[in-house]
């Protein structure tokens, strides 16, 4: 790929990300950590009642549990503390997720609800093609969810993967801040099962960070892929 304007244009033909330069990064573009989140505890991937699904909702739940430290957004850390902190003592369990993760969203400044997508993931009921609530696309429809009003977004505005632009700008973000506060450990313990069990949406994707995490990742979440797409 080489640089063109402010984006990156593929040298092999049309299929471009038009996203902008790192220095564009806005807050906005940190959408991603709430499917980082809840799709990362979803354990796409990976059989629902197996080991290695058990280790990456326990990772997002960590990785939800980090975020009062490693959230680029400063009114996301307090916001999102509050949150964490109110759970202290009690169960760990999806309900805290989907908390943490609605207000991983709405604690950005431009305050995102699901209105705001073109899809979002909702569950584990989305896995299935047969599925009525998403026209039958199954999984297919939440791949690229996209924010409808791109004005609202910086680095990642037209990009042409919205949610891995979301990531890329996320993970890198909460990568220097762990490092500060003294987590980088923690956060990469949390986030990589999360990334290894299909957040990304992508097989191909997983695979490939798969093979390069193996010193990371359990040999738990690393058995074979299910529903993938």
């Amino acid at each position: 790929a080489v640089p063109t304007g402010g984006g990156l244009v593929s040298s092999e033909g049309p299929m471009a990300t038009r996203a902008g330069p790192p220095s564009a990064i806005s807050e906005n573009d940190f959408w991603g950590i709430r499917d980082l989140v809840l799709v990362g505890y979803d354990a796409l991937f990976i059989a629902k009642t197996s080991a290695g699904a058990a280790q990456v909702k326990a990772a997002a739940v960590r990785l939800a549990q980090l975020l009062p430290e490693v959230h680029p957004s400063e009114n996301c850390r307090s916001k999102i503390g509050v949150l964490v902190q109110a759970s202290a003592g009690a169960k760990a369990d999806r309900d805290f997720v989907v908390r943490v993760a609605a207000e991983s969203w709405a604690c950005l400044p431009a305050k995102f609800t699901e209105h705001d997508f073109k899809a979002n993931w909702e569950g584990e009921r989305a896995v299935y093609p047969e599925d009525g609530n998403n026209g039958g696309m199954g999984p297919w429809i939440y791949r690229m969810p996209g924010v409808k009003d791109e004005a609202k977004l910086g680095a990642c505005r037209q990009s042409s993967w919205p949610r891995a632009c979301s990531y890329w700008a996320a993970m890198h973000h909460m990568a220097y801040r762990a490092d500060v506060v003294g987590k980088g450990r923690d956060f990469l313990h949390a986030l990589m099962p999360i990334l290894g069990g299909g957040a990304t949406f992508c097989n191909g994707c997983t695979e490939h960070l798969r093979m390069l995490h193996r010193g990371v990742l359990t040999p738990e979440v690393m058995k074979p892929m299910v529903n993938t797409f």
